[in-house]
């Protein structure tokens, strides 16, 4: 009808009738949308909810891509006249990033219509309920996808992940690239709901919302300053007992030189910097707190900017800090901040990679060079590992309490030679030193890392919002 009035034009009446129940009469005049009703009260009321839900929903946000609410206000101006308006107000922001909120990127400037009855689901805050046909349409697509046995709904740039069934809901999670670029089936990280069949998807309600987020502060330059972790050198026969490693030092002197391309094979690389960063990107560390008894498990990039930014902020407060040029203020952080892969960002900005420290004999001392010389003692560290754990019969012979790895306090203050480290761990402790062993993790010691993986703000459970303390959990995000 609205649609009807629209297409004959301002100030044009159109009649409608609805047999044995009501005579309609609509127009449009100064903006303004006129409905007369000749019926009894049941069906004025029903025209004037359906009006107000109407020109509630058929709406676009103001706000720029954010969501907005828009709720009816019926004015009664006599007794047989109302008048229905609608009042806008932008989703505070702390909504739109909230868990479960993931189906807002689906929308542009979308609009939701605030006050009016929904099917109550089986699970509190689910998310939006969607059709299945128009959920596959908002990703451009028309069919669902099966890739290494998981289903998805996936378009070029978005996908759908079904990532958990409640009752008689599928809760689906909305994956997608910013920039509209290509995303590939495996840029779906997480849980993925593999008890879908055929049936399940025609029978069930869609709902999309399930969106499991949490925020590294490892490496960030919003984690805390680590102390010592005071703990004492493994005693004679331990994994690490024999071992120290030395922090290394700069080859100086020698007549100056240039290498020509000739003289270089194949298989070395020009510029050794990103292949050093894929390379420890595959590797972990974990980071234990040895005052809470509580520890994170982060990839290597993640852990080599943590000492960076830690080795940094020891060397502008030391004896030497006159001649320190480093400003933190000048690191462009990523653009994904707080995420797996944002150390990474980091690490490769090239503006980042050429500030500098201090000045020496060539030129400066530079940002990318500490990156250098913190990636060579993890390296060592690594290999260490490696090594020790080669040998599996000598490696279980050691007990499970004992946890060994190194100071992270001494490798960021540059300590040499770095001494191991080992702590015992309560019994509820030792089901995941078999993991670190076998994984060839690194363990650094510290104490008050704080929270490295932070949850982000939502109504859960709150003994759970943070990895709680003395209980010897390990925590590690999804995508690692």
């Amino acid at each position: 009808m609205v649609k009807n009035v629209i297409a004959i034009g301002t100030y044009n009446v159109q009649m409608y009738d609805v047999p044995g129940v009501a005579a309609l009469s609509a127009s449009i005049r100064q903006q303004k949308f006129k409905l007369e009703v000749n019926s009894d009260i049941s069906l004025i009321v029903e025209a004037g909810e359906v009006l107000a839900w109407i020109g509630a929903a058929l709406r676009a946000s103001p706000y720029n891509d954010r969501l907005a609410y828009c709720s009816p206000v019926i004015t009664w101006l006599d007794t047989s006249n109302c008048s229905i308006d609608f009042m806008v107000e932008e989703v505070p922001q702390q909504t739109v990033v909230s868990n479960g909120q993931c189906w807002h990127r689906m929308f542009k400037n979308a609009v939701i219509a605030k006050g009016f009855p929904i099917r109550r689901k089986s699970e509190a805050r689910a998310g939006l309920e969607i059709p299945l046909n128009i959920m596959a349409g908002l990703v451009r697509t028309k069919r669902i996808e099966q890739f290494n046995g998981k289903d998805f709904i996936k378009g070029f740039s978005a996908m759908l992940v079904p990532k958990k069934r409640s009752s008689d809901t599928i809760i689906w999670h909305y994956v997608y690239k910013q920039d509209g670029s290509y995303i590939s089936f495996l840029d779906n990280s997480g849980a993925h709901e593999e008890q879908v069949t055929n049936t399940d998807v025609e029978t069930s309600r869609h709902v999309v919302g399930w969106c499991m987020e949490a925020e590294i502060y490892a490496g960030s330059s919003k984690a805390n300053p680590v102390n010592c972790s005071d703990l004492p050198k493994p005693q004679s026969g331990g994994l690490f007992s024999s071992m120290s490693v030395s922090m290394g030092r700069y080859i100086t002197g020698g007549s100056p030189y240039m290498l020509g391309v000739k003289d270089i094979p194949i298989h070395i690389s020009e510029d050794g910097y990103i292949p050093k960063l894929k390379w420890i990107s595959k590797k972990f560390v974990l980071l234990w707190d040895e005052a809470n008894k509580r520890g994170w498990l982060v990839n290597g990039t993640t852990a080599l900017l943590h000492l960076v930014r830690a080795s940094l902020d020891h060397d502008s407060k030391d004896e030497f800090s006159s001649a320190f040029l480093f400003k933190k203020e000048l690191i462009q952080e990523s653009e994904d901040p707080f995420k797996t892969h944002s150390a990474t960002h980091v690490l490769i900005n090239e503006v980042n990679r050429k500030l500098p420290i201090y000045r020496n004999r060539d030129g400066y001392i530079q940002f990318e060079d500490r990156v250098e010389h913190m990636h060579s003692v993890l390296e060592r560290l690594i290999n260490y590992q490696k090594c020790v754990s080669g040998d599996l019969k000598e490696f279980r012979s050691h007990p499970r309490r004992n946890l060994e790895g190194w100071d992270f306090r001494d490798l960021a203050t540059n300590h040499d030679p770095l001494h191991s480290r080992v702590t015992m761990l309560a019994p509820e402790g030792k089901g995941w030193v078999d993991f670190v062993r076998a994984t060839h993790t690194i363990t650094l010691f510290g104490s008050g890392f704080g929270d490295l993986i932070q949850t982000t703000p939502t109504k859960n459970c709150k003994y759970w919002s943070r990895l709680p303390e003395n209980k010897y959990y390990l925590a590690v995000a999804i995508p690692d």
